[in-house]
């Protein structure tokens, strides 16, 4: 059996080859910052979002440096959250100014934005 290396984070980089989606920018409540490098653009392992796929997602578009009906797709994100019982961690109006700020940090005036909202960090357990 080849032997894998084992690495320290400032090793850690995804190959070249790989081909990966065009992100121009993103938030995260983990740091509380906005990054436009895609290195960074993580969600964490052990985010219920992604071991358990438990979570809520809303897409929508900037057009021509617009964002299209955004206070719709925040009442249908919010409608969705309580229907599975997960609670948006901040209201409307923050997370409202958290995508505009997100979306002018990427400097592209077409895109698709996705918003996602997990039940949040928990352990890798089965319950």
């Amino acid at each position: 059996m080849k032997k894998i290396q084992v690495v320290e984070k400032n090793q850690w980089k995804l190959r070249e080859s790989v081909k990966r989606a065009k992100i121009h920018s993103m938030y995260s409540s983990a740091t509380g910052y906005i990054t436009i490098d895609p290195e960074l653009m993580v969600i964490p392992i052990d985010d219920h979002l992604v071991h358990r796929g438990d979570g809520v997602f809303e897409s929508f578009k900037c057009v021509n440096g617009s964002i299209y009906n955004l206070d719709a797709h925040l009442k249908r994100l919010k409608d969705s959250c309580l229907a599975v019982g997960i609670s948006i961690p901040t209201s409307l109006n923050i997370l409202k100014d958290i995508i505009v700020q997100t979306v002018r940090a990427s400097q592209v005036q077409e895109s698709l934005i996705r918003v996602l909202v997990s039940r949040g960090l928990g352990t890798m357990g089965i319950d």
